[in-house]
């Protein structure tokens, strides 16, 4: 469940996800596959900051009460989304 401002917070995280290009806006992708585009993080991924990790940030960002620390797997950050009070459930 997302506030407006939470939406704005969420959307300003991931376009500030992306690295930038030398005009300041995000850069072009860097590839192409299958449709999806890629581009350069400005954060990188390492064994510390996974894309879990990014995606606890990325919730947090959103105003949601999720924390990055010790996320390293996809349930670490599942287990906090779905504690929070409104949020989708598992089937």
């Amino acid at each position: 469940p997302l506030t407006e401002e939470g939406a704005t917070g969420l959307a300003r995280f991931i376009a500030e996800s992306v690295r930038p290009g030398p005009d300041g806006a995000p850069a072009p992708p860097i590839a192409w596959v299958r449709g999806s585009a890629f581009h350069d993080a400005a954060r990188p991924y390492t064994l510390a900051y996974t894309c879990n990790s990014w995606t606890a940030d990325a919730l947090r960002a959103g105003g949601l009460p999720v924390s990055p620390d010790g996320v390293v797997l996809t349930g670490g950050v599942m287990r906090q989304a779905a504690a929070i009070p409104g949020a989708c459930r598992a089937r």
